[in-house]
């Protein structure tokens, strides 16, 4: 992200290698695997095609998710599968993510049908099941809990390679904290230039008709990677506003949380060899870690990917030259280390505009790792400014194009045969990006000279065009005051 940043699967569910040679499965995206002669299982999440995903809890009542049972190929015979809580699942599960999650009360997790499911003959999946999560009061509220499902077919030749047979539900009380997720589904992240604006601007614009907040995730921009020579370490570097801001938790990240906004940390190099794209893989499995203590220490939602600012280079510890590959691995290593945090990708063009080189980014079309495809350890990818890329296999609704760039006066267009905000809702596109919003700049509610349009305007059409709706804004606005 110039100035910071330039401007211009749904797969089908992975199982291990040795599963996926030569067969075909279809799936929304019409991706295909190869496999052994062999069937193998796996368990996914309804809505995300995931083994693990977070189910939060509010106001004391119960929360609700699907999962449902994946061959490899279609059934030969109709057969049964059944779900069932499996509290020894969770200790191989924390061992292998290095996590310490406590398990969540047992009774009070049911399972819809007492847990069976139906293949049909000539089916590649299970009729749905439905879990219902009930508050707990032995729940700590704010804390993560796991519910570990384990399934088992009654056909015994489908192979479960280890992990595959095992749904983890991760469950968190958010107590009396509201839910910014409007009806729509629609997300809308601010991503903040916090050298020069108060985060806290964003609690001033709700949505009149159903009350929710605007904005959904706010991202502080940016951390870096830094390289230390002389350690040889890969390690966070803030500077002196994102240090603020994190030392001072309470004054500026928690009242947004407060209001169901998730709050993010970008990170992205700082003119050296280490970057997104340049870490070998147990260089990225330390850097995982580091992110998981700082996230933790300083109650974070995540992580804000951005490949740009690296002088990539050899040495021990590197990949060079930078690849996708490279950094898909360290993306999912922090989602390994994470599961329950937010992954999101910037996907930045790379090269000259003018000299014709300009195209897509490193980050573009990230790689299966481990035989995962991007949509299981990503959960938002974001395209540059001006642009509608979609990405192959990758879950067209949780995919943003025509981010908007207010401090470059980069506004989404409406204009007869143009209107950007129906292509995302014809694409299917359920996140939007917004950069730089500050409502003190000279451009907040009136055009800079010679330009179109202003951030208020973009605003109230993103409240109208994206959620049928009326945007509301406080008027009172806080002012950078570190």
């Amino acid at each position: 992200m110039k100035r910071t940043i330039k401007n211009l699967l749904w797969a089908a569910a992975a199982v291990l290698a040795s599963c996926t040679d030569g067969i075909e499965v279809p799936g929304p995206s019409g991706e295909g695997f190869e496999g052994v002669d062999q069937t193998c299982g796996y368990v996914r999440n309804l809505d995300e095609p995931r083994s693990t995903t977070t189910l939060e809890l509010r106001n004391g009542k119960p929360g609700t998710t699907q999962i449902y049972f994946g061959m490899t190929r279609p059934a030969a015979k109709t057969m049964t599968v059944t779900f069932a809580y499996d509290e020894s699942a969770l200790a191989a599960y924390n061992l292998a993510h290095a996590t310490s999650y406590e398990l969540y009360p047992a009774d009070a997790v049911s399972l819809q049908a007492g847990g069976r499911a139906l293949v049909t003959a000539q089916s590649q999946r299970s009729s749905e099941i439905t879990v219902t999560v009930e508050a707990a009061p032995a729940a700590a509220e704010g804390r993560t809990y796991a519910v570990p499902l384990r399934v088992t077919p009654s056909d015994a030749s489908i192979r479960m390679a280890p992990g595959e047979d095992v749904y983890m539900l991760l469950v968190k009380d958010m107590g009396d904290i509201p839910d910014a997720t409007k009806p729509s589904g629609i997300k809308i992240v601010s991503c903040m230039e916090v050298n020069e604006t108060n985060p806290l601007n964003n609690l001033e614009f709700t949505l009149k008709n159903s009350g929710k907040m605007l904005v959904d995730i706010v991202v502080l921009f940016s951390s870096n990677m830094n390289y230390d020579a002389k350690t040889g370490r890969v390690y966070i570097s803030n500077n002196e506003n994102i240090r603020h801001l994190l030392d001072n938790r309470e004054k500026y990240i928690k009242p947004l949380q407060q209001r169901g906004i998730k709050v993010v940390l970008s990170m992205m190099g700082n003119h050296d060899r280490a970057g997104v794209a340049g870490l070998a893989d147990e260089t990225a499995r330390a850097f995982a870690r580091e992110l998981k203590n700082l996230c933790e220490a300083y109650e974070l939602d995540g992580i804000f990917w951005d490949d740009e600012y690296s002088d990539y280079a050899e040495g021990p510890g590197f990949v060079y030259p930078a690849s996708g590959t490279a950094a898909a691995r360290l993306i999912y290593e922090t989602k390994q280390a994470m599961p329950d945090k937010l992954n999101i990708v910037y996907m930045a063009y790379m090269g000259d505009y003018m000299a014709g080189t300009y195209r897509p980014g490193r980050l573009y079309n990230l790689p299966d790792v481990d035989g995962r495809p991007s949509a299981e350890w990503v959960d938002y990818m974001l395209n540059d400014y001006r642009h509608e890329d979609l990405v192959t296999g990758y879950p067209v609704q949780r995919l943003g194009i025509y981010p908007e760039e207010y401090f470059k006066d980069v506004f989404n267009l409406i204009i007869a045969g143009q209107d950007e905000y129906q292509q995302m809702l014809d694409t299917g596109c359920q996140v939007h990006m917004i950069f730089a919003m500050d409502p003190t700049r000279a451009n907040f509610s009136q055009p800079n000279p010679n330009r179109v349009g202003c951030q208020l305007e973009s605003m109230r059409n993103i409240a109208s065009r994206l959620f049928g709706d009326q945007l509301v804004w406080s008027g009172k606005t806080y002012a950078k005051d570190w």
